[in-house]
């Protein structure tokens, strides 16, 4: 804002210079022109207008000597003495009184009104010509000065209404150049970001593939990691069992022999109940070690049996279609091994099953 006071400052007083010059050189050189050309008139027709010093030397003199004659043309000679025509003029003027004196001007006067008569006027133009040249430069130099603070003027104008929302004061151009220079960085800056998310992206997705491989990767081992140790687990439990099945099935051995004692009827009431008194014991220690026994109930089907806990001792013929394959009885019943993982056979069932048309020798 102070220098847009300045300018406008500057170009009204420049103006109003430019006025008072225009004024000085169009009006005051007239007026001075009119006096010069009165003067020279006056001087031709001999009249002069008389001073304070010129009055006391027209009283030793008696009369003001015109320098130019505008009858004859003829100037003054070296010695200041008036040519043949004037002296009788002169004369005649010295001869007559200050009334004489007027009535002689006004009667030179009435016959300059009468005759057209044409006076010199060479210094006057000349005066006049030198300052209207020195006006008209003037003039001419004003409206350029005019032109290129109207320019600038123009050019602040323009670029205040292109940049309204803007407080800034600095030099227009030099506000353009920073403000390309901020254009073109952040151009670069923006380049460079979209360039860096395309690479973040690019990484992301790579990250994204590396950790699905490594999930599947963890998720397969995972899965044989499970298998194993179910598959140790079983063995661990297979060795287990084997180590206890060896050591039970001497108690298993011993129970069936003990149990076929008791059913024979050779022996003494004293002697079956000791061996009563054993089976007992021997029953006792195999549930404590989770060995139960079983047995195959008779008329199901061997085909719904798993062949792990029976064996076919022997075979009932039949003609009937429906007990075909069907269990008969169970002649000796089986023991088995129950834990939370489920139960392993330790011995086999004996049966007998219906077998149609067909003995086993």
């Amino acid at each position: 804002m102070k220098k847009n006071l300045i300018i406008i400052l500057s170009s009204l007083i420049l103006f109003f210079v430019v006025s008072l010059i225009l004024v000085f050189v169009f009006k005051v050189p007239i007026a001075s022109s009119q006096d010069s050309n009165e003067k020279v008139i006056q001087e031709s027709q001999g009249i002069t207008m008389p001073d304070v010093g010129d009055e006391e030397e027209g009283d030793e003199d008696g009369y003001n000597q015109p320098d130019f004659d505008p009858n004859t043309g003829e100037s003054e000679d070296e010695d200041g003495m008036p040519g043949e025509e004037d002296s009788n003029s002169l004369s005649e003027a010295g001869d007559d009184s200050a009334d004489g004196e007027e009535e002689v001007g006004d009667e030179s006067g009435e016959g300059d009104r009468g005759e057209d008569v044409q006076y010199p006027n060479i210094v006057t133009e000349k005066d006049g010509s030198n300052i209207r040249l020195i006006g008209y430069i003037a003039f001419f130099i004003t409206l350029f000065l005019l032109f290129i603070v109207t320019t600038l003027l123009f050019r602040h104008v323009k670029w205040r209404r292109r940049y309204t929302k803007n407080d800034s004061i600095v030099f227009p151009d030099a506000h353009l150049d920073v403000l390309d220079d901020l254009r073109i960085h952040m151009h670069g800056l923006t380049t460079q970001i979209l360039d860096f998310s395309k690479v973040s992206l690019g990484n992301q997705k790579n990250n994204e593939s590396l950790i699905a491989q490594m999930i599947e990767s963890m998720t397969k081992l995972n899965s044989t990691i499970d298998s194993q140790n179910k598959e140790i687990e079983r063995l661990k439990q297979g060795y287990d069992f084997s180590i206890k099945k060896n050591s039970i099935l001497p108690l298993i051995e011993l129970n069936n022999l003990v149990k076929d004692f008791l059913v024979e009827n050779t022996i003494s009431e004293e002697t079956r109940k000791k061996l009563d008194s054993v089976n007992k014991y021997i029953e006792s220690y195999l549930e404590e070690m989770d060995v139960f026994e079983f047995e195959i109930d008779s008329g199901k089907s061997t085909r719904e049996l798993s062949s792990d806990i029976f064996e076919i001792a022997d075979v009932e013929i039949t003609n009937n279609d429906e007990l075909n394959e069907k269990v008969f009885k169970t002649i000796k019943n089986g023991y088995e091994n129950i834990h939370p993982n489920g139960k392993n056979v330790l011995m086999k069932a004996k049966i007998i099953v219906y077998k149609k048309g067909v003995k086993n020798e």
